[in-house]
């Protein structure tokens, strides 16, 4: 089952302004977004209307928000646990932690850390969609959601049933369906008589199976993945069976994104008290890019060449330096055709054999009897 983890940091914003002894409100597009302690005690609260909560809190300094003024290096801190982060905003994230075998125990350590490294109260909502995580979090669900996402949605209002559009929701209220639960009981063959094509997702919404899949968009410029197997690792074909599971995702991620990169970074946890180190980071630059899975494997299996002497229970790899990767022709049947640089190649070849090894047609020197004889014809125009 998929395991979506949805971050909210409250006083985000707040927090990375100055101190002020009037109630702070941070404001985006006439809305409240953020405001200090003072300002939330007073009962203000983000998404109010700016004039609503001027009339709660009379003297209060207002500031406009620029994406400049805030720094979101707290998304750092989730690439340790999932190399598929969405960031939704500075202040939120979405983060996948289906690969994990104990997704709950990970989503339990990350918003620890998150919260403690911070100094900010955290929201967090756990499912198996990102839309029903966010419902988890903002109803403050203990669990439910990731056990029973169609039990946790029943007694919801059908205005909470985000993947179907307002209009659509605002009609199923108006027929008397009031709640999600209400929704799930209805036969799919009279929902697409009513809705035609919608019906199908309103059935599946409302039924918490309807998918809505978390988009690895950070970091930018660096592809992340990481995984903690149930239990410790104790021989390297365990450990090489783990980097084979890592590599094909990232290395899918690398040919849908057309990426590759140089700067390869492995991490290594270890389970032992006579360990010197609980976590060894091995880091290369290669000179040729890596841009597919198998130049992925080769890779980790040279960092991690004879430097597995203890018990793994966890490894995190980073591929940095992403660039563009340069398309080649595609053939027929899709096969890819080769083309070198014929200039690069002759200099290469002429850099290891000397430089009379090869020579272009034009640079080969002409006797001079060929010579005279294609000067008399260019007079004579005799052939």
């Amino acid at each position: 089952m998929s395991s979506i983890l949805w971050l909210e940091l409250e006083g985000f914003y707040a927090s990375q302004q100055p101190s002020s002894d009037l109630p702070l409100l941070i404001v985006r597009d006439g809305l409240v977004l953020d405001g200090n302690a003072l300002a939330r005690s007073r009962g203000v609260r983000p998404g109010m209307p700016l004039r609503q909560a001027k009339a709660i809190v009379i003297q209060s300094r207002t500031v406009p928000w620029k994406a400049g003024d805030y720094s979101t290096d707290w998304l750092d801190l989730c690439t340790d646990y999932s190399g598929v982060i969405e960031p939704l905003d500075q202040h939120c994230a979405a983060i996948d932690l289906s690969r994990h075998p104990d997704p709950l125990d990970i989503a339990e350590q990350l918003v620890q850390r998150v919260s403690r490294e911070t100094g900010l109260h955290v929201v967090f909502g756990h499912a198996p969609s990102k839309w029903i995580a966010e419902l988890s979090a903002l109803k403050q669900d203990l669990g439910l959601a990731q056990a029973n996402p169609r039990e946790f949605l029943a007694a919801l209002p059908v205005r909470d049933l985000s993947p179907v559009p307002v209009e659509i929701r605002a009609r199923l209220e108006f027929l008397g369906y009031q709640t999600i639960g209400t929704v799930a009981e209805l036969p799919l063959s009279v929902l697409t008589e009513q809705f035609a094509q919608l019906g199908w997702t309103i059935s599946k919404a409302a039924r918490g199976e309807w998918k809505d899949e978390v988009a690895a968009l950070y970091p930018n410029a660096s592809l992340h993945d990481c995984l903690y197997p149930q239990g410790e690792l104790e021989s390297v074909e365990e450990v090489d069976l783990c980097l084979q599971s890592l590599v094909g995702n990232l290395g899918q991620r690398l040919i849908e994104r057309g990426l590759q990169g140089s700067t390869l970074e492995l991490s290594i946890d270890f389970e032992t008290i006579t360990h010197p180190q609980p976590s060894t980071e091995f880091s290369r630059t290669f000179t040729k890019p890596l841009h597919s899975p198998q130049t992925l494997l080769i890779a980790m299996r040279l960092l991690v060449e004879r430097q597995l002497d203890q018990p793994v229970t966890g490894i995190r790899v980073a591929l940095r330096d992403l660039k563009p990767r340069k398309q080649r022709q595609v053939a027929l049947h899709g096969l890819n055709v080769t083309r070198s640089n014929p200039d690069q190649t002759i200099k290469q070849v002429q850099q290891v054999f000397g430089e009379t090894s090869i020579l272009r047609a034009s640079e080969i020197p002409v006797p001079r009897r060929i010579r005279v004889l294609r000067e008399w014809q260019r007079a004579t125009g005799w052939y």
